[in-house]
């Protein structure tokens, strides 16, 4: 008898194989308020009853409602993240093992233009390859934003994109209640709360991000859009919904940018208004444009391109800053966790720039607002040093940027050499 994709991810193995591959951060949970480590340690019986659900031909396994969180964005807005339950994350990266390769044979998800969710491919590779095709005399790129493009996906044209991958029905009804998910009533209010307006429910378009579907619904969704721009021969680079194409003068950016709009258009969704930068600051205010300059001082993932060289973008100080003071004061954390917290965000922050080229003067000022961060915390929690003379970083036995960058790339030139 025929296997189906059902029977793939109802498998005992394969559901235990996407559980070991979830990103788990301890706390996380969704509706249930069954956290990851609760999860974890009855994880035998979790499966079982997962693998009980799925297998059940009487019944179709009933994703719980999706828990919100609403994110701070830097224009002051917010972004809504929706959280699955723990054992739906589990099923739906179930789901994701089996059909993937299906859908990329049809669509060519992984293609040259595409960065973001790919296995193979890290911000490392975005990168190199902006700084390799400056050398060639791409001097101007267009960076374009789409609108709202988690909220503005089609459900009916995603759903069919899926589908007709697929090479069985088995699943249909389950990718189709992923899909129409949403939050749950117990959110309105506290979204009304954050956001002085109501909470609108809708049947047409928007996919939640926050699931571990959503990623790869994302790249499915601009496969065409992917297939199209690089027909026309641009060098694009597309991060989920963020586009960067290179080119050799400004009228060429230009005319990406309408291209990759107008192809846009035509799948209900929409970029963000072109901007002139003549006076060369328009694009560092609030992003809500797109634009059309040159290469010089661009900001895109994180990073920051200048003369050949590239460095931890302006706003990756402020947001591994902000992420460290959020721990100072987060009450529900005892002081042990607060500062594994801080130590692991200073390390891993570290850890993802090591190959960029380094700024002492930032370093040291984002050192500064470390130490005060750590003065603060430990005034919160009634503490007084002998010596303070001795930093607060010193006195936690706590990483200073420096350090952990110095480490972080001392550890990346010795594998370098071990290749």
């Amino acid at each position: 008898m025929k296997t189906t994709l059902l029977d793939e991810i109802s498998n005992r193995d394969n559901l235990v194989k996407a559980w070991k591959s979830l990103s788990k951060r301890a706390f996380s949970y969704g509706l249930d308020k069954v956290t990851i480590e609760e999860f974890g340690k009855s994880l035998d019986g979790q499966v079982d009853e997962i693998q009980k659900q799925l297998s059940d031909p009487k019944t179709t396994y009933k994703f719980a409602e999706l828990r919100l969180y609403l994110a701070d964005k830097k224009d002051g807005g917010y972004r809504p993240i929706k959280i699955p339950a723990v054992r739906d994350r589990v099923v739906q990266k179930a789901i994701y093992d089996a059909i993937y390769p299906h859908l990329d044979k049809k669509y060519k998800i992984d293609n040259p233009a595409s960065y973001a969710y790919i296995k193979s491919r890290k911000i490392e590779d975005v990168a190199s390859r902006i700084l390799k095709l400056r050398s060639e005399g791409y001097r101007y790129c267009c960076k374009a934003d789409v609108v709202k493009f988690f909220e503005n996906v089609n459900k009916k044209k995603l759903l069919k994109l899926l589908t007709d991958a697929l090479p069985d029905t088995s699943i249909n009804e389950l990718v189709q209640a992923v899909i129409a998910n949403d939050i749950s009533n117990v959110d309105l209010l506290y979204y009304e709360r954050k956001t002085g307006k109501a909470y609108k429910y809708d049947a047409i378009a928007g996919i939640a991000q926050g699931s571990p579907l959503s990623p790869m619904f994302a790249n499915l969704y601009l496969a065409d859009f992917d297939a199209y721009m690089l027909g026309e021969k641009y060098q694009i680079i597309r991060y989920a919904d963020d586009i960067l194409i290179l080119t050799k003068n400004k009228q060429d950016a230009i005319e990406a940018y309408r291209k990759a709009h107008a192809f846009l258009k035509k799948i209900k969704l929409n970029l963000y208004p072109l901007r002139d930068d003549i006076a060369g600051e328009l694009w560092k205010k609030d992003g809500k444009y797109s634009y059309a300059r040159t290469l010089q001082d661009i900001e895109f993932l994180g990073l920051r391109f200048s003369s050949g060289k590239v460095y931890p973008a302006n706003s990756s100080y402020k947001n591994v800053m902000k992420a460290i003071h959020q721990v100072v004061d987060n009450r529900s954390l005892t002081l042990v966790r607060k500062i594994q917290s801080i130590g692991a965000r200073v390390e891993g922050w570290s850890s993802a720039f090591a190959y960029t080229t380094e700024e002492t003067v930032r370093l040291q000022g984002n050192d500064k607002k470390l130490n005060d961060a750590l003065e603060r915390m430990l005034d919160k929690h009634n503490l007084q040093r002998k010596n303070k003379g001795k930093s607060a970083t010193k006195t936690l036995g706590l990483p200073t940027f420096q350090s952990a960058l110095s480490t972080a790339k001392a550890k990346r030139r010795s594998k370098d050499k071990k290749k």
